[in-house]
């Protein structure tokens, strides 16, 4: 993401500027009296993935008069994961294989992958939040879902949807 999506504010007595967009290239220069201060950080847009933010030890404290001190804010994207399984329940010759079958994940009220394949052990990375895993396709009306097809996931999490379809 963009630094410039996420907006830094200075507490402290007289800070100027106590609000800017961070730019890599160039940092900016605050001047604040002498006394204790704060530096936060928050991102602009709710659409996309978390991010941990960690600051340095002189992002906060007391400043002196004629001290000069140097804050760095991190931002490490971070994402939840889902792994979605596949079971087939019924007879081998008459029921469909599993390359019939397509699912799609709608994560935070978007539509995150459509019409994915099922594949073995592989994770989907999804913005921590709300989610649902949905059958698409010729047979979604025969798919049961596990617990963990739909709710809320968090930072870091790992989570995963089991969906059958049983054929007589």
């Amino acid at each position: 993401m963009d630094p410039r999506h996420f907006e830094v504010t200075i507490v402290g007595k007289n800070a100027n500027p106590d609000t800017f967009h961070p730019d890599p290239e160039q940092p900016v220069i605050v001047t604040l009296t002498p006394g204790e201060y704060r530096i936060t950080e928050r991102a602009l847009n709710e659409i996309g993935p978390v991010y941990v933010v960690s600051y340095s030890e002189d992002c906060e404290g007391t400043i002196e008069g004629g001290e000069t001190l140097r804050c760095v804010i991190t931002n490490t994207e971070s994402f939840a994961k889902i792994k979605v399984l596949k079971i087939i329940e019924g007879d081998p010759e008459t029921s469909p294989s599993i390359g019939n079958f397509t699912y799609s994940i709608i994560n935070n009220d978007r539509l995150r992958y459509e019409d994915s394949r099922f594949r073995d052990n592989t994770f989907s990375e999804i913005v921590p939040g709300s989610y649902e895993v949905v059958e698409t396709g010729n047979y979604s009306e025969y798919a049961s879902y596990s617990e963990d097809c739909s709710g809320t996931i968090s930072n870091g999490e790992a989570k995963t949807c089991t969906i059958t379809n049983t054929f007589e």
